[in-house]
Formats: structure tokens, sequence, C-alpha cells
């Protein structure tokens, strides 16, 4: 299996994903992570490689602005996308799918769950809200890591990706977050179903 991501938090989710749902399938490489533009540019060489290789895609679904999803795929791919390709998008962002898991957020930020609604697909900017629940983090150290400085002008704190990180892999509880979020549900069953190439 060949991962492309288009970012740091859908690696990690990606490879937690298929660690726990199918772990069968071995990762033997990982594509830079320079989002959807490199991907559509790759096309073609991924294209003339994907008879021999099995291809995970993973991408924030902001990037199809709303269009249908399966219009946005084919007008990437030119034709009816290989059956070795398997492409997976988290509406609105890789972050929706992690609040999705109100408890497990709740206890990585140590902030009451009362102060997380349910977070669905459709929710917008929900990096932006999790930067604002880690505001009110108690922990010193978790709020220097992912809330950015007053001066800087980054959405993020400096060390939020390992952040992210650590949450993916140490907090995230799948079950409870794919019953919340119709996209992660999607990308579980797809990521169960893939055979080993």
């Amino acid at each position: 299996m060949i991962l492309f991501c288009e970012d740091v938090a859908l690696e990690e989710i990606a490879k937690r994903l298929l660690r726990e749902l199918n772990p069968t399938v071995q990762i033997h490489s990982v594509m830079q992570k320079r989002g959807s533009s490199y991907l559509q540019k790759s096309i073609p060489k991924i294209i003339r490689s994907s008879q021999a290789l099995r291809f995970l895609v993973m991408l924030d679904g902001d990037v199809v602005e709303g269009r249908c999803i399966g219009e946005v795929i084919t007008e990437w791919f030119q034709a009816e996308k290989p059956h070795n390709i398997t492409v997976r998008f988290a509406n609105l962002e890789a972050e929706n799918w992690l609040l999705a898991d109100k408890q497990g957020m709740a206890e990585y930020l140590r902030i009451s769950p009362d102060r997380i609604p349910l977070i669905r697909d459709d929710y917008a900017n929900a990096k932006e809200f999790l930067v604002r629940l880690a505001m009110r983090s108690p922990s010193r150290e978790l709020r220097n890591d992912m809330v950015p400085k007053t001066d800087h002008s980054s959405v993020v704190g400096p060390a939020y990706n390992f952040r992210l990180r650590e949450f993916i892999n140490d907090f995230w509880n799948i079950e409870r977050a794919r019953e919340n979020n119709s996209s992660l549900e999607r990308a579980c069953n797809e990521i169960t179903s893939l055979s080993a190439f």
C-alpha cells in the first residue's frame, strides 16, 4: 500500500485506521504531504503504476468546494478511477473526524465534554474550533503547543501537528468517532474492505 495524505493529521489517521481496522494491509511508502494540487499533478504517474500497486488517498473535503465528490474524482482522473486507487475525503477537515470523539478530545485537553458540541461532517472551521478548545485547557504545555502566539499569522501553534499525532495514537476512539461522523464511517468501511495487494 502506498499512502498519499494531504497533511500530517490525515496521514496519522490513515495509519491508525489501517492498524486497527485492517492490519493485514501494510504501508510500503508514504507520498509527500503537499496537498490536493500535488495529487492532481501526480495522477498520471499514479495511473501508470496503479496496475502493480495499491494507493490509499486521504484528503480534506474542503478541496471539493461543495461539489459532488464523484464528479471531482472523475475530473481528476479524466476517466473511471482505477479499482486499486482508494480515495476518501474527511468532510470538511481531518479535525472533524477527531472532534467526533468528544469524550476522547475532552480527556486529552483536560476539559469538560460539555464544552464540545457534537461535531459532524458539515461543521465548518473545525481546526479553529479545536484551537479555541485548547485555549481552555488547564495544561500550559498544551496551550503553548496548540495555540498560536498573538504576534504570529499562523492559525495553529508551533507543535499543533505533534499534539494531533499524540491524540490520534493515544486518545482517539475510532468507534465513538465513526458513530458521529458519516464520512469517517464510510472511510472505515472502505479501509476494512481493502485487500492486501
